[in-house]
């Protein structure tokens, strides 16, 4: 699930924000997976016509257990573990967008 939204909060300056929540679950013959991650971030564009500059961030983390059943010549054996990690990101992003003719072409410059 994710949500967001986007304001005009002064003359063609623009505020984004976003958040998500996933779930996941994957089951197979011999091992188990269940695990979740949140995320939110941020965005501030401008347009200045035809150009739009905009700067973002984000950040988040995740949670996974796994366990796995092995069959060896002594038996069953089960094997677990768990992931637990952050990430942050962000991106700085200039555009613009052409039309010519009926055919719209973005160039885009982006980077952190």
């Amino acid at each position: 699930m994710a949500v967001g939204g986007q304001r005009e909060i002064a003359d063609d300056v623009l505020f984004e924000l976003a958040g998500s929540y996933e779930t996941v679950n994957p089951d197979g013959a011999n091992f188990s997976q269940i695990g979740y991650q949140i995320g939110a971030g941020a965005a501030l564009k401008r347009e200045f016509d035809p150009f739009v500059v905009s700067a973002s961030a984000n950040f988040g983390g995740y949670w996974l257990d796994h366990g796995r059943t092995h069959q060896t010549t002594s038996g069953t054996h089960l094997a677990g573990d768990e992931f637990h990690g952050q990430f942050v990101g962000g991106e700085l992003r200039a555009y613009s967008v052409d039309v010519n003719g009926g055919v719209y072409v973005r160039r885009s410059f982006c980077g952190l």
